[in-house]
């Protein structure tokens, strides 16, 4: 079903879902394969329903119930609903807290319990502020985090994630200082390991040096290729960034094309990786076509985003209100061309 899905063939995928769930009624993942291709057909409350079929069918996994938990967290950050994907998110870290496992994990790492939430918060407030802008309780929950890492003797040394994670966090979110930082502390872990850089990293690294002045075609020369290692490329995996990159530097054609290949890409999980963004992609595609003169794309685009960000939270809203406005505004020029 997944490489179906990830084929693009939308129909045959849907019959084979529907054939595991007739071979094997009641199983957890046949459920779970169901909500993901509802979620492709832009069915939120298909998605929600078989969601909850998920947590229904699972017989007390804990790792099963925190990515119910992180699924449905997911779901209400495609929506905008931010609040209520908090409170998801909030159980999802505490179950995180008290997994079974974290003796064995004390013994070869130090990391604690308290790292281990503190990192989920983070990660909470970066998918938050990439949608709302503000970065205010990022930055208070990477000063806690910084804060019980240096306490607990550093980030281990032999552990590349967080350089990186910290490097691509404060780059996206527009803190070139503490990217720059982080980029370099992710440098130099290489240098002294003597590790190969992974896919992951490279595109880190290869973004954070592109906005910081680095030439931007070597840039998405190099993202490109560690989309194409992680084997993600064909379906959009982190294209935003190139888009962004073009953007950036007035290529509006190509910024289009990567922002659409982003949104537009049909992934099996796709909510996993929409965490509000699709919606945000939808606007920005929307004012590129509207620079470009191609009004019907535009207001195909920005009504997209409006839709889909219809019950959004408060601090969402005026994103949505302005999308409203340049509809508007687009469909009285189109009526005045028309005259």
């Amino acid at each position: 079903i997944i490489t179906i899905a990830n084929q693009g063939d939308r129909d045959r995928a849907f019959t084979a879902s529907n054939e595991f769930e007739n071979a094997i009624p009641g199983n957890i993942r046949s459920a779970q394969f169901r909500m993901y291709l509802e979620f492709l057909d832009e069915n939120m409350e298909g998605t929600e329903s078989w969601l909850d079929s998920v947590a229904a069918r699972n017989r007390g996994t804990v790792f099963d119930e925190i990515q119910v938990l992180d699924d449905h967290d997911n779901l209400m950050m495609a929506q905008g609903r931010l609040a209520e994907g908090r409170e998801y998110h909030k159980k999802m870290a505490s179950l995180q807290r008290n997994r079974e496992d974290w003796e064995v994990l004390s013994q070869t790492s130090n990391r604690t319990r308290r790292i281990d939430s503190l990192s989920m918060v983070f990660d909470l407030e970066w998918e938050r502020a990439l949608l709302t802008g503000d970065r205010t309780k990022l930055q208070a929950a990477y000063t806690i985090l910084e804060s019980e890492i240096e306490a607990a003797g550093g980030i281990e040394e032999d552990n590349e994630g967080p350089r990186a994670w910290f490097a691509m966090v404060f780059a996206s979110t527009g803190d070139m200082e503490k990217a720059s930082f982080w980029r370099e502390e992710h440098r130099a872990y290489h240098a002294k390991s003597g590790e190969e850089n992974t896919p992951w990293g490279r595109m880190v690294d290869a973004y954070v040096d592109t906005k910081n002045g680095g030439d931007p075609d070597e840039g998405i020369r190099l993202i490109q290729k560690a989309t194409e290692d992680m084997g993600c490329a064909s379906s959009g995996c982190w294209s935003r960034l190139m888009g962004e990159i073009e953007e950036s530097r007035g290529n509006v054609g190509a910024a289009i094309d990567y922002y659409e290949h982003g949104v537009d890409g049909y992934r099996f999980f796709k909510l996993r990786q929409d965490e509000g963004v699709i919606a945000l992609d939808n606007f920005k595609l929307g004012a590129l076509n509207e620079q470009l003169g191609n009004t019907d794309e535009a207001i195909r685009r920005y009504t997209y985003m409006a839709e889909r960000w219809k019950n959004a939270d408060n601090d969402l809203q005026p994103q949505v209100a302005e999308a409203h406005r340049r509809i508007e505004t687009l469909l009285d020029r189109k009526a005045q061309e028309q005259n």
